[in-house]
């Protein structure tokens, strides 16, 4: 490290003695902050300056000057050297040593100096000031007096105690130790081997150090007890000679030790419960996991990656949303997000093996003291499982920091009443902010870190009192660091009387306690996560719906979750390890409890399960299972364990099992060949019939063979469809003829249906043997050709017919008419006689036009175009105006509900004319006719008309169609053909509808037409 760079400043301004370092030329480089201090002077009036002729430094500057010259020609500073004096600034009190050994040696490669002034405390110098610095060396005296640790000057080869401060004669207990060897003084020393440290400081002039050293000590009033300390040992030198003492300090870090046991044995308690923790999430037949406040998963139990196959990595965060159903992943986000207290819900998740299992999620918030959500715990339980969370805590500790210095306090001395600053060490420099020039006022330097320690200094100035704060909290600058930093002290606080008794000023002591109470506080926070634990754990048994317990070596239980107490209906008191086999199923009982020993003596988990009787006396099937904790040997300490309710679960296996088993006999003993599908279309299961029917085994139809036992000609569209529907999922349906084992190919109804469950969609399908109806069917459809080939026939022949035998009959009417007209009838009968002539004619001109108008009508059932019911009403009403006029008819038109009607117009005005007509003409005797139309819709939503009238009536034994038969009348007194009804009844069929009709004689008659089916 070079001198001129900033941390070769900073480790030389840290020096604990005053000491500089000079160049070849003479030049200082560095100087230390004990050197400034002693010489009252700044950095800047020494750094650069040569030390040649340096008058600020006196002797010093002289005799490192001289030491310096010797050092860069090769000859070393001699040992035993005589001290110089050091005269003290005019305005200081006597409180430094004035007398100092000088010593100067050669860095490597000789670029610079290290010049050092030790300060000597040996017999000899001491005899030579005695005189004029008695004074001072009581001042000195009463400040090592003043320090809190053990200290000690052993001089000569047999160490003799030549010091000790008043700590070290307390430790003593009243031993003689001054003017006699430290070995009888102290004879623990010989046994812990610290004496022949002594010996090796002493002959060597190294010092040792140690933390932390365990020392056995005895008392008058106390047996032997360890304590431990940190010890220094240092040589004292006469001058530059060999060390002429030891200097021995040492100070109690027993506390210190105690509260590092506290945190380990914290520590160990902690592990413990972790390892609880552990185990019973291992135990727990469920998955666990943790979310922080904003709803992301921090942490799943092994369980998790066991049941999905999904990495850590994956899952946490949001990434657990792969797993769960895509219809419940919504759900399962909104609950996350809105939720403020605990829930639960139903969820789907898919296992390794693609299958989505339904599990119950439960999930709780954990809060901080003040209510605010810290954390989420949730667990998710299979149909058999138990609620598990868990939760690992992970304390990380602190390093404890070690003060390794000479002296560990800080030491200052405050005169007068402004509290200037007499005396500063480099401890209390540090705690000041590293610069603290002497003459200042302890409040320049003090307020900014401590104003009401500052109070406090003034009052004890004031009132002469000591004062003694413990743990006292201070930020003070950090020279490491931009921001300043929290520390701890004990502060002693002791007034410096005159000779009058009268205070003149402060002693202040100020140990750094900062490692002590953070140790103490992180104590008290492992204490308080201990307890944490605790309640979680709490938290986890007593809230999963399994039964939990913890039982010892030997089976004995120490712990029963209180759902045990719910279950059984045993009251607390009772004794768990003695009833728990007597609730055991007689069938059970002597299984489970070998099972149970075989586990233990075995050291290993177990899992099984049995029958225990429920508070109501029925036995319900449990399923158990405990894991092992193992001490540092390896052997087993206790089980932890859960027990879940089984017996739902139980029950519907043995039902399904038993109706597939039904299903499978339903299958085969149906006379059709029954056959399943997976979802890409590759049959997987035939019934016997199938092979019954086609002469081949399971094997040999394989997934795809059935199309081979199509008709060639019909394989290619039924490969097709079936190839359309696995893509689609729409239904399969059709006829195919599929060929026997005797090669005959007959007609089968193929059909099949996708149903998808749990497990994802399949295909259920079933080949019915329809040859027979098939056939039935093509002779029928054979003989319907026929017959309509022939009605067809017969309408030209009638239509033909009836046009042909108008004409003629026009003519005749026509000559019967010219008749009357020009003959003259004598008799009176032959005029009626010629009046029954033109009724017969009259009669067959109606059936005629009749005849033409129904074959007509089926003619023209095409041509279809949406008509107003009530333009066509009022059409067939205009041109009835006579008949309604004589029946005295009132006729109503409601069409609002379905106004229009998509249909060919003269078909519909037929049909409106006929069954006007009819109501019209078949009225009782002296009562006017009523006749009432109405649209309405059908159930469906296909438009329907109502026609209701108060006539003569209907009789209709012989059904509905019995009134709508060619020619027949019920009326035959009144003048008619038998042609109208069935003309309404033809038109109406053939446009896809029906006629229905309800009557009762002599009250009158309701059509409904549905125009449509």
């Amino acid at each position: 490290m070079l001198p001129n760079s900033s941390d070769f400043a900073f480790l030389f301004a840290a020096q604990p003695l005053p000491a500089l370092a000079l160049a070849p030329d003479g030049r200082i480089l560095a100087v230390s902050e004990a050197l400034l201090t002693l010489s009252g002077l700044t950095e800047a009036e020494l750094l650069d300056q040569p030390i040649e002729g340096l008058e600020a430094l006196g002797a010093l500057g002289a005799g490192w000057c001289t030491a310096a010259l010797d050092a860069f020609a090769g000859q070393p500073t001699p040992d035993g050297s005589k001290p110089v004096f050091f005269p003290l600034p005019p305005n200081a009190e006597p409180t430094h040593l004035p007398w100092w050994q000088l010593q100067c040696r050669l860095a490597p490669a000789g670029a610079w100096a290290l010049c050092t002034a030790h300060p000597v405390l040996a017999e000899a110098a001491a005899s030579t000031l005695v005189s004029p610095l008695a004074p001072r060396l009581a001042q000195l005296q009463f400040l090592l007096d003043q320090l809190p640790g053990y200290l000690s000057a052993l001089i000569g080869p047999n160490h003799v105690q030549a010091y000790a401060s008043p700590a070290m004669t307390e430790l003593l207990a009243g031993r003689p130790h001054l003017g006699v060897p430290v070995a009888e003084a102290l004879p623990e020393l010989v046994t812990s081997g610290l004496l022949h440290r002594i010996d090796e400081v002493y002959r060597t002039g190294q010092p040792f150090a140690v933390t932390d050293f365990p020392a056995p000590f005895q008392t008058t009033d106390s047996p032997e007890d360890t304590r431990y300390f940190d010890l220094y040992y240092g040589p004292l030198r006469d001058g530059n000679g060999p060390p002429v003492g030891v200097l021995m300090y040492a100070a109690d870090v027993t506390e210190r030790m105690q509260i590092r046991r506290q945190v380990k044995a914290l520590d160990n308690t902690i592990r413990h419960r972790d390892q609880q923790v552990r185990v019973m999430t291992e135990a727990l037949p469920l998955i666990t996991f943790i979310a922080d406040a904003q709803r992301q998963i921090t942490y799943l139990s092994p369980q998790w990656h066991a049941y999905t196959g999904h990495t850590k990595a994956r899952a946490l965060g949001t990434g657990y949303l792969q797993a769960v159903h895509p219809d419940d992943q919504a759900d399962m986000q909104a609950a996350l997000a809105t939720a403020t207290d605990a829930w639960e819900r139903e969820l789907r998740f898919r296992r390794h093996d693609g299958l989505y299992r339904w599990h119950l999620v439960r999930v709780v918030p954990i809060r901080e003291d003040s209510g605010d959500i810290r954390q989420w715990y949730g667990s998710a339980t299979d149909v058999h499982t138990a609620r598990l969370f868990d939760e690992q805590l992970r304390a990380t500790d602190r390093q404890l920091h070690e003060i390794l210095k000479e002296v560990p306090a800080g030491i200052a001395t405050l005169l007068g009443p402004e509290l200037r600053y007499e005396f500063v060490n480099e401890p209390m420099q540090a705690l000041l902010g590293g610069h603290t020039p002497l003459g200042e006022s302890v409040a320049d330097a003090l307020a900014p870190i401590a104003a009401d320690l500052l109070d406090v200094m003034r009052q004890v100035f004031a009132t002469g009192r000591l004062f003694v704060a413990k743990a006292y909290h201070l930020v003070v600058p950090n020279p490491t660091a931009e921001e300043p930093s929290l520390r701890y002290f004990d502060f002693t606080l002791q007034p410096l009387r005159n000779a009058d008794d009268h205070v003149r000023g402060l002693l202040v002591f100020a140990v750094d306690v900062t490692l002590q109470e953070e140790t103490r506080q992180r104590a008290d926070r492992l204490a308080v996560e201990t307890r944490r634990q605790d309640a979680r754990l709490r938290v986890l048994t007593e809230t999963a719906p399994q039964i939990t317990y913890t039982t010892d070596a030997e089976g004995h239980v120490e712990y029963v979750s209180p759902q045990w107490y719910y279950f059984t209906g045993q009251p607390p008191t009772a004794d768990v390890g003695a009833m728990w086999p007597v609730l055991i199923h007689p069938d059970d009982r002597l299984r489970v409890l070998a099972q149970s020993a075989a586990a233990r003596a075995a050291g290993v988990s177990w899992s099984y399960e049995y029958r225990l009787r429920r508070y109501d006396g029925q036995h319900r099937w449990l399923l158990s299972r405990g894991v092992p904790e193992f001490d540092v040997a390896g052997l087993p300490v206790r089980w932890h364990g859960a027990v879940t309710d089984v017996h739902d679960q139980r029950e519907l296996a043995e039902t399904l099992r038993r109706g597939e088993a039904e299903l499978r006999f339903l299958a085969e003993s149906i006379p059709q060949m029954i056959w399943t599908a997976n979802a890409a279309g590759f049959i997987d299961y035939y019934n016997q019939r199938a092979a019954d029917y086609t002469g081949l085994s399971v094997a040999e139809l394989g997934p795809t063979g059935w199309i081979a036992l199509l008709e060639p000609s019909e394989q290619p569209a039924a490969s097709r469809r079936w190839v359309h529907c696995v893509r689609t999922g729409d239904s399969y349906d059709g006829t195919f003829r599929l060929r026997r084992h005797d090669g005959q190919y007959r007609w089968h109804l193929i059909r099949a249906r996708q149903l998808s469950d749990s497990r994802g969609p399949r295909w259920f399908g079933s080949c019915t043997d329809v040859d027979d109806q098939t056939r039935l069917q093509q002779v029928l459809q054979g003989q319907y050709d026929e017959l309509a080939s022939t009605n067809r026939q017969l309408d030209n022949f009638v239509y033909t017919a009836s046009h042909d035998l108008r004409q003629p009959l026009h003519n005749l009417t026509g000559l019967f008419g010219e008749l009357r007209r020009s003959a003259t009838f004598a008799d009176p009968e032959q005029e009626q006689l010629l009046h029954m002539v033109d009724q017969a004619l009259q009669q067959l001109d109606t059936t005629l036009f009749d005849l033409t108008t129904t074959v007509q009508a089926q003619r023209h059932a095409g041509g279809t175009a949406p008509v107003a019911l009530q333009s066509v009403a009022d059409e067939v009403l205009l041109g009835l105006q006579a008949q309604v006029a004589a029946a005295d008819a009132r006729i109503s038109l409601d069409f609002a509900a379905a106004p229009t009607l998509v249909y060919n117009r003269a078909n519909l005005r037929s049909v409106l004319h006929n069954l006007i007509s009819n109501a019209l003409k078949y009225t009782r005797a002296g009562q006017p006719a009523r006749i009432q139309l109405t649209s309405a819709l059908s159930d469906a939503g296909h438009p329907v008309l109502v026609v209701v009238d108060n006539g003569l009536g209907m009789r209709l034994p012989k059904g509905l169609k019995a009134g709508f038969r060619l020619f027949e009348r019920q009326h035959p007194h009144i003048a008619g053909t038998g042609l109208g009804l069935h003309l309404v009844q033809r038109i109406v069929s053939s446009n896809g509808g029906h006629l229905a009709v309800e009557s009762t004689v002599g009250q009158g008659t309701r059509f409904t037409v549905y125009w449509f089916e």
